[in-house]
Formats: structure tokens, C-alpha cells, sequence
């Protein structure tokens, strides 16, 4: 195959961005917005390795599951990837990644299990809680963009809670009020850059103002923000990292099974809580398990529930804040070590006897000292979580040679795109 050549290809697949893949003489061709069921005219545009770049000139055989999608700027932003797909359709899809993840990465039998049907979000819009927007002065107003790969509106974006446009309006109508003056990019002066914006489940916001430079009008500005009864809590963060209080709380509170989560400048906004719920359920929790885990939010959602429960987080900010979460909370169960939980593992394992191990690997594969030590010493049950189907794979292949997995649970955290997160029970085989 060279680059140009033009061929009728049969999608067979969806990738983890989203793409469509098919397969032409055993070579991998990504098609971007291509759905599985289609054929497709395509056209080469780059050859890397085993596999090819082509783009859809034309669709010979639509799929039934193709829609139109709602947003006005969907192939223009990035930021979803997966908008073209009827919505409970891309599930399955999203769905049978995991399954062609076990297929091609592991040698489990994931008919052996049962892989659950997507837990959902309504009908996939209006869900994302946090934002980082940039800031533009045009025709005399300030307005407010979605970072993408090419900035759009916020008040078009479709996935981005309505609660979160509407106080980014408002912070940018009272902006101009105050007269804080305009970042201009160019000469590097100026003050308000960018805005970040979180919301608890009740639509309760903190708001990060953005600056290149310090302006006395920002304490005015925050000031005039609390009156907006949504915003809880103002801050200031400059270039160098330097993130300053100007009003309100100093957190913002989130209720998730009678624990409440503090939330600061550099919290973790949960999009699903039903991600904590699903996890809390696979531990088999009955306030007399030892538990080890490597996530903050998952161990706060969990900790009223255990026995005694060890939290290893490498970011000491993040360690102060947890402890302050736990005090705030009466969790003296619950200890936090600073550190890497890969470098501490043997240790932890030798100086304790986990019943339960929750390990929530993102997009990464778990280190193999982490498996080999929790191979070597054999909690009962491990709780694992992850957005990365092959990731996922790699490391239940290795577990399952001591464990037994019990099912994996699917949560649609990030709908609109093609990532699904998994959470699996694996418990001890039986001697």
C-alpha cells in the first residue's frame, strides 16, 4: 500500500478515538468518523508501520446507527469524538472495545465473565462539571471559549454542564463591569487569560480566575461574584502556579454517601458518581476489611465502610487536602502516606494484611513491581478501574494468574467520546 491509494474498505471496528478501523491486506486503517458496519471509499494520507491514516471520500453502506450530530462544531472541536454515533449504539461499540482488548492482549476467556452493560448519563449531554475556558474581548464584551483544537463558544458546547455557561456568563459580564482589563496574547499584557469553573451535584461553583499579572479590580471582581448565590468559592492563579484565595469558602462541598468531599483549586471534579457506587459495591465491604488503595477519590468514597483503609498519593498538596477530608469527616480509620505506591508496595503489603486492594490505573498500565508485589502477597479481592482497554488487558492477564475475575462493570464517565471506564472484582482462586 502507498500513500494515495484509493480502495472500498469495510469497518470493523471503533478505535479508542473514536475512528472507525478496517483492515486492507492485514494492514490497520484508522477513518476518522467511520462507524463499524460501514463501508467506506477512502483514500490513503499516511502510512506508519502496520498500520495507515486514510480519510472517507464517501460512504457506499451508511450504518443505521449514524446520526447527524447535535453539535454545530463537533468535527471541528475534538473534544467528543463519537457524536456521529446514536448514542445507546456507541455504547455497544464502546462496549466491545474491552472484548477485542481481551481478545488481542490477553489470553482470558471473557466469556468466562460477564462484562456488564455501560452504566449511562441520561442521554449523554450536560454532564461535564469542570472547565477551562479561554477568555476573548470582541465588539467591546468579553466572551468565553472551550480550549479544543479549535476554540469554540462555550455556550455551544453541548457536554458542558448548562449550570457552568451560565456562571461563566455571569463572572464575564461583572469582569467587565469591574473593568479588569484584557490579556492580549500578542504583547503578553493584560489580565484576564483564561477561566476555570467546577460544580458540585448541586450546581455550586469554584472559580479560578485565570491572570497573567496582578490587578487590584480581582478583589472586586470576587466580591461582586458572591453575589451570583451558585459561586461558593473565588481563587486568583497566575503563570508561576501560584494560586491565591480571594473569596467565598475555601472549598466546595460534594456529598457522595454521606461523606463530603471537599473540593479545591486542584480537586478532581467527579463526572459519574455512579463510578464511586460501582466500586464501593465490587470492594464487598463489610466494616471489617483492610483495604490499600492509590485514589483519593475512590478511598474517601469508600473509607466509612472499611475497617482500616491506607491511601498513597505522590502529590503532597493533594495529601494535606485529603487529611483534611478525612478530619472533616471523623474517618480516623483512614491514613494517608505520602509517596510513590510503587517504590512503597512490598512495604505495605509486609507491614499489613490487605483484605481488599483498590487500584485505579487511568489511562495507564499498573507498574509490574505494584502486580508482582500484590501477586507475592495475595489480598483476597482486588477492585481495578481504568480508561485504557488495552492497559486493562495487559494487567488483568498478569492478575489473572492468581486471581479469578469476577465481572467487569462499565461506566460511560465521559460520554460523547469513545473512553469507557472499567471496573473489575477479581478474587483469590481457590487452592
Amino acid at each position: 500500500m502507498k500513500e494515495n491509494a484509493h480502495f472500498i474498505l469495510d469497518i470493523k471496528r471503533l478505535g479508542i478515538n473514536g475512528e472507525g478501523i478496517g483492515f486492507y491486506n492485514r494492514l490497520a486503517v484508522f477513518v476518522a468518523d467511520a462507524i463499524p458496519g460501514e463501508g467506506h471509499d477512502v483514500v490513503v494520507e499516511k502510512i506508519n508501520g502496520n498500520m495507515a491514516y486514510a480519510k472517507s471520500v464517501g460512504i457506499k453502506t451508511p450504518s443505521s446507527a449514524r446520526v447527524n450530530p447535535s453539535c454545530p462544531h463537533y468535527y471541528e472541536c475534538g473534544k467528543c469524538n463519537v457524536s456521529h454515533i446514536a448514542y445507546n449504539q456507541s455504547q455497544k461499540f464502546k462496549r466491545d472495545l474491552i472484548i477485542e482488548a481481551l481478545n488481542r492482549y490477553s489470553k482470558i476467556n471473557y466469556k468466562a465473565f460477564e462484562i456488564k452493560e455501560p452504566i449511562t448519563l441520561n442521554d449523554g449531554f450536560n454532564y461535564r462539571k469542570y472547565v477551562d475556558v479561554l477568555v476573548k474581548k470582541e465588539k467591546g464584551e468579553y466572551r468565553g471559549f472551550l480550549k479544543a483544537s479549535k476554540p469554540i463558544p462555550l455556550a455551544d458546547c453541548l457536554i458542558t454542564k448548562s449550570s457552568i455557561k451560565q456562571i461563566c456568563e455571569d463572572v464575564l459580564i461583572k469582569a467587565l463591569e469591574v473593568d479588569i482589563p484584557e490579556y492580549i496574547p500578542k504583547f503578553r499584557r493584560g489580565v484576564l487569560k483564561c477561566l476555570k469553573i467546577g460544580v458540585n451535584n448541586l450546581d455550586e461553583a469554584l472559580v479560578i480566575l485565570v491572570c497573567n499579572e496582578k490587578n487590584s479590580k480581582l478583589k472586586a471582581l470576587a466580591e461582586l461574584l458572591l453575589k451570583n448565590t451558585q459561586i461558593k468559592s473565588i481563587y486568583e492563579e497566575f503563570a508561576d502556579g501560584t494560586i491565591n484565595h480571594l473569596a467565598g469558602s475555601v472549598y466546595l462541598e460534594e456529598k457522595i454517601n454521606d461523606t463530603i468531599f471537599r473540593l479545591y483549586p486542584n480537586s478532581y471534579f467527579i463526572n459519574n458518581i455512579h463510578k464511586i457506587e460501582v466500586v464501593l459495591k465490587a470492594c464487598k465491604l463489610a466494616k471489617k476489611e483492610r483495604v490499600l488503595s492509590n485514589s483519593l477519590e475512590l478511598g474517601l468514597g469508600i473509607a466509612k465502610f472499611t475497617k482500616e483503609l491506607v491511601l498513597v498519593e505522590y502529590d503532597k498538596d493533594l495529601v494535606v487536602k485529603m487529611n483534611d477530608n478525612l478530619s472533616f469527616n471523623k474517618l480516623n480509620n483512614t491514613k494517608v502516606l505520602q509517596g510513590d505506591i510503587d517504590l512503597l508496595a512490598n512495604k505495605l503489603y509486609k507491614d499489613n494484611s490487605f483484605d481488599v486492594v483498590v487500584f485505579d490505573a487511568k489511562k495507564y498500565n499498573l507498574s509490574s513491581a505494584l502486580i508482582d508485589a500484590t501477586l507475592n502477597f495475595l489480598p483476597k479481592r482486588i477492585v481495578y478501574t481504568s480508561f485504557n482497554p488495552s492497559a486493562l488487558a495487559r494487567d488483568l492477564d498478569k492478575l489473572s494468574k492468581k486471581y479469578q475475575i469476577k465481572y467487569i462493570a462499565l461506566v460511560d464517565s465521559e460520554p460523547q467520546t469513545a473512553l469507557l471506564e472499567s471496573v473489575v472484582l477479581l478474587e483469590l482462586k481457590k487452592i
